[in-house]
């Protein structure tokens, strides 16, 4: 890390990793001859006109592939500054408003922006990729990070095998039973067999990573996994030929190994795969680092959920051995992305509704940075909800902490 370029501005010395001006020519040479093609139609036959549609398709792909991969890239020593509205490359000023994500991987930082920009850069050391995710707060610890992955049904070579000829049989059923109501209705089941294989193969999961655990959400159906059960994450390549498929590996203290499905190797599924392990490890440490819970925040065995908020309401924090619960002690168990959900949930409203601009601003980040869904709603609504709410929250939050117990 460099010396700063002005009083609490961080300065980073990193190379950038750019796109080949020559790749993206060569790779645009086949709607460069679209033209050529038309005129030719014009002059010969019009059946030379059909080839447009090729020229576009592999033009488009290819200018997808250079973008996207960026093959032969120019590696230019940048220096990076972090001002309190954007990101300086050099010369070239990113607003914070329009860098959606950042992600990283050993001493690699990209920056994920608007309109599909990136900005690949290498930094001088990992410490110094956490130092800039965190000045530019995108560090896993300050904000949930949303990607894309492929279809659940992709987790493994046997499912996507299993769920492709359960559906052909599926649609076969369907047609067999749609004929013997009405001949003209049998072509009708497969098409819909068909139509529902492709919906179950190619919908996208939706993975958040936030600073208390991973989410998922695929066709409606949800998993929150909290880091107080993952033992480890890693991603990996996995199938042969065609079907190979980056993955991120995720190991569960119940032994249970969750595999979460991400893209195609040669169409950059590694390395999202690579930055969402990343991340999960990176979340997963902070995490077990934790904080301690005031005794006072507790909620008495004897006393109903609607006490209970009404004495946090009151102010009435005060122990057996201790008194009020200083205000900053408060924040620390917010902003514990490690501690008790029903608790964090308590102190929240131990704050009380009159926060100010700053504290708002304070609790905006660490919602921010929540992945569990209802946890997330109580934090958003603890400033502002009724008594009767909040009461109703804390205990859906206890509920579900008590769950597992009560399976096991």
């Amino acid at each position: 890390m460099s010396e700063p370029s002005a009083p609490g501005e961080p300065a980073f010395e990193a190379v950038e990793k750019r796109h080949n001006p020559w790749m993206t020519g060569l790779a645009a040479i086949p709607l460069a001859l679209i033209p050529v093609l038309l005129v030719a139609a014009a002059i010969t036959k019009p059946f030379v006109a059909v080839f447009c549609f090729h020229a576009t398709v592999i033009g488009l792909g290819a200018l997808g592939y250079v973008r996207r991969r960026k093959p032969f890239a120019r590696r230019v020593p940048v220096e990076v500054r972090v001002e309190p509205d954007a990101c300086l490359v050099d010369e070239a000023r990113i607003p914070r408003s329009e860098i959606q994500r950042g992600d990283r991987d050993g001493r690699g930082v990209t920056l994920r922006c608007q309109r599909l920009r990136e900005v690949e850069l290498e930094m001088g050391s990992e410490e110094d990729a956490r130092d800039l995710l965190g000045a530019l707060e995108l560090d896993a610890t300050q904000t949930t990070a949303t990607y894309r992955g492929m279809s659940r049904t992709q987790a493994s070579t046997v499912r996507a095998v299993a769920t492709t000829f359960g559906m052909l049989l599926g649609s076969m059923v369907l047609s067999g039973v749609l004929g013997a109501l009405h001949p003209a209705a049998g072509g009708l089941g497969v098409l819909i067999g068909i139509a529902v294989m492709l919906a179950l193969v190619f919908a996208p999961t939706r993975i958040e990573v936030g600073g208390d655990g991973v989410l998922t959400r695929w066709l409606g159906r949800e998993r929150f996994v909290p880091y107080s059960e993952i033992v480890s994450a890693y991603s990996a390549i996995e199938g042969m030929g065609r079907g190979k498929r980056a993955v991120v590996v995720v190991h569960l203290e119940a032994g249970e190994i969750w595999k979460l499905p991400i893209g195609t190797p040669g169409w950059g599924g590694e390395a999202r795969a690579d930055a969402i392990a990343t991340r999960i490890e990176d979340a997963r440490q902070a995490y077990e680092r934790g904080a301690v819970m005031p005794e006072s925040l507790r909620r008495p065995p004897d006393a109903s959920f609607g006490a209970w908020v009404r004495r946090l309401r009151a102010g009435e924090r005060v122990g057996h051995r201790e008194a009020v619960v200083p205000r900053e002690r408060l924040w620390r168990v917010v902003e514990d992305a490690a501690g008790d959900p029903v608790e964090r949930a308590a102190a929240t409203v131990a704050l009380g509704p009159a926060l100010t601009p700053d504290e708002r601003a304070r609790l905006a980040r660490v919602v921010k940075r929540t992945a569990a869904p209802k946890l997330r709603v109580v934090l958003e609504s603890a400033a502002g909800a009724e008594e009767r709410e909040l009461a109703q929250h804390l205990e859906e939050l206890d509920r579900d902490r008590q769950a597992p117990a009560n399976k096991a």
